[in-house]
């Protein structure tokens, strides 16, 4: 699928900053399901709306498809729409930026302003 750009995954505040004090990310779904969920920029905010709504907000992991190799895997999910799956440990050298995100009033995410 994608060869280029970037894949993207949601982190709760207080989830990344453990990681950042440790030096480490373990993410629940690698070991409760064998993947890391990631979305493409254009999937970003629904999956947050989706998956996250309960925060108000959340970090954004930036990872260059070109770092991830043949552990991205590109699988049908929801709506039938094609999502990136990671299948390996979240190193934290793969994340090449990060930014947040913020629940806005009508329940929906925007970047933070």
């Amino acid at each position: 699928m994608q060869q280029k750009g970037f894949v993207y995954h949601l982190v709760p505040p207080e989830v990344w900053e453990k990681a950042m004090v440790e030096g480490r990310y373990t993410v629940a779904s690698l070991k409760t399901e064998g993947v890391v969920h990631m979305s493409t920029e254009a999937q970003l905010f629904e999956t947050a709306a989706v998956h996250l709504g309960q925060y108000d907000e959340l970090i954004v992991l930036r990872l260059p498809v070109r770092w991830l190799k043949d552990k991205l895997k590109w699988e049908e999910s929801r709506d039938g729409a094609l999502f990136p799956h990671y299948y390996g440990p979240l190193e934290l050298e793969l994340v090449e930026q990060t930014m947040a995100i913020e629940k806005q009033s009508d329940g929906s995410f925007a970047w933070q302003q």
